[in-house]
């Protein structure tokens, strides 16, 4: 067990895996700040990216999208005074 969590750590601190996070924190803050755009509708346009990547960029990238979104929804609601999404509470 402890040579697959060692194996999977390394295959996420990888390069690409690594810049794949930093692709997807920009996007899904881009994203989900938008009025009317939430983290399910980010995660379900960079799908079909994610299944041309290995497993540890894929989950990098949507896990990178996932995280980020639940605090950009709070953009639009602190700065432009627009409610906030539903799945952001």
């Amino acid at each position: 067990m402890l040579e697959a969590a060692v194996q999977g750590l390394e295959g996420i601190l990888q390069w690409k895996a690594f810049g794949l996070m930093i692709i997807g924190i920009l996007i899904s803050s881009t994203l989900v700040a938008m009025p009317g755009i939430g983290s399910k509708t980010a995660i379900a346009l960079l799908l079909p990216f994610a299944f041309v990547l290995n497993k540890y960029e894929a989950i990098a990238l949507i896990v990178s999208v996932w995280a980020v979104s639940n605090t950009a929804n709070s953009i639009t609601a602190i700065l432009f005074s627009v409610p906030r999404q539903s799945s952001s509470g």
